[in-house]
């Protein structure tokens, strides 16, 4: 069935992907701040904040709100760990006061980040965070639990995704993304600076999550209301994909 979704952050390197995807079978309207993407030949419905235009969107009858706005990579969100918990947060409160609008279910984008080991997972889903000093990365873990919560309790219905080291077309090395980041360097500098090598990372291929994607919102009902981790069963060390490269 024809379906209407609308992307929050409809530019940025997944939601692009995405919206190939859906636009094959449904209606897509998107927008997108250019925050953390470069304005593209692609059409984007509306430049702008959802903070600031969301009235544009009321009663659209949206079937599907996907909530992708956020400020990404380490070096951004390092940079800008002030606007990562104040802006993400208010991207997702407007999101949903969209959603209840529209009685859509919302698809939001966590990260695989929530596993920090700052913090620790007791039942319920609940966290606790040790006496450990805040540094400007968590702000990116945080903002996603939080916001994680805010939806949990919004009364609609939902799905959380925690995605794991995405990868592909679009991908943009500025903000320290590990694949473009590597191969910027390798190309302009003929070397790859390496600040570890033991460690390991788990990669997904874009084209193989976006047929995640796919699948899930095909399963209509029996996925709702649940967060699901998407990973690709295996792990590399950072040195042997800087070698590979």
């Amino acid at each position: 069935n024809l379906m209407h979704h609308l992307l929050i952050g409809g530019n940025s390197f997944i939601a692009r992907h995405i919206r190939y995807a859906l636009e094959k079978d449904h209606s897509v309207t998107t927008i997108d701040n250019f925050s953390s993407s470069r304005p593209s030949q692609d059409r984007i419905n509306y430049s702008g904040d959802i903070i600031k235009i969301s009235s544009l969107f009321t009663f659209s009858n949206f079937d599907y709100i996907w909530i992708l706005a956020a400020k990404v990579g380490v070096l951004n969100v390092i940079k800008n760990y002030y606007k990562v918990l104040s802006e993400d947060v208010s991207i997702v409160i407007k999101s949903l006061e969209i959603a209840k609008q529209n009685n859509s279910t919302v698809i939001f984008f966590s990260s695989s980040e929530v596993y920090n080991n700052c913090l620790v997972s007791i039942e319920d889903q609940l966290f606790t965070i040790p006496e450990v000093s805040f540094f400007p990365r968590s702000s990116y873990l945080l903002s996603k639990l939080y916001c994680e919560q805010l939806i949990k309790t919004s009364g609609l219905n939902y799905i959380i995704l925690r995605p794991f080291n995405v990868c592909g077309m679009f991908q943009r090395h500025e903000f320290g993304m590990v694949f473009p980041s590597f191969i910027v360097s390798a190309i302009k500098d003929g070397f790859i600076p390496l600040f570890t090598r033991d460690e390991s990372r788990n990669f997904l291929y874009i084209q193989d999550f976006v047929e995640i994607m796919m699948y899930l919102i095909s399963l209509g009902n029996q996925c709702l209301n649940k967060t699901i981790n998407i990973a690709s069963p295996f792990r590399i060390k950072i040195s042997e994909l800087a070698e590979n490269i």
